[in-house]
């Protein structure tokens, strides 16, 4: 039987990935002149998070202008402007449709409950602080360490078998690592474009994710 669900934060419990995206712009807007390049950097998925984007950033501004020695402090700056933003913004953004209440749900049928997510771990934290559920999870893993890194991590942590778990998620990122450690996965969204391949099950919100993992079954 399924034991526990792990789930993605970013578009699979909030809609916050376009004011993510748009926090970029939004928080270096004093440098618009170079957001073409930015554009560039968000287009490469091998980026990294908001600090290697903002330290890449800033280390073309050099060739703006910028001095050398001023580059690491404004990326740090601008990285840290964008964490303000983001937090200000998904605090209040609409939910995916159920997710909290999906949560609550979850968290009283004994399943285990975590997020895995690419935020920062402080900045990932203090969100989902932010939206008081932090009672409902049994761990909060962030980009200190890759989602699959996560996904064993909860594993080892918990004493479970790949097939009791399920990883919940909204990108190709979250399905790679599922696929990586060979648990279950359920895709939430309305497009299949955000996966390389279609998930076996991809469902438009977390309304009936409950019954759905309720039809699950070992592998094994």
């Amino acid at each position: 039987m399924i034991k526990c669900v792990v789930f993605d934060f970013d578009g699979t419990l909030y809609d916050s990935n376009e004011i993510k995206q748009r926090a970029f712009f939004d928080s270096s807007s004093e440098y618009a002149e170079a957001h073409d390049f930015l554009r560039q950097l968000l287009a490469n998925p091998d980026a990294g998070d908001r600090y290697a984007i903002f330290r890449e950033f800033a280390a073309h501004l050099v060739s703006l202008g910028l001095s050398d020695e001023a580059a690491p402090e404004l990326g740090l700056k601008l990285a840290k402007n964008y964490s303000d933003i983001c937090f200000k913004r998904i605090s209040r953004c609409k939910e995916i449709s159920g997710s909290e209440a999906t949560l609550r749900s979850l968290k009283q049928s004994s399943l285990k409950l975590y997020i895995n997510s690419a935020t920062p771990d402080e900045a990932l934290k203090a969100l989902v602080d932010s939206r008081n559920i932090s009672p409902l999870f049994d761990g909060i893993l962030g980009s200190s360490h890759s989602k699959t890194t996560n996904l064993i991590f909860i594993l080892h942590k918990e004493n479970i078998m790949n097939d009791q778990m399920i990883m919940v998620g909204d990108n190709n990122a979250d399905y790679q690592s599922a696929i990586n450690v060979g648990c279950h996965f359920i895709g939430i969204g309305e497009s299949k474009n955000a996966f390389t391949t279609t998930p076996h099950i991809l469902l438009p919100d977390l309304t009936n994710l409950s019954l759905v993992i309720g039809t699950i079954s070992p592998k094994r």
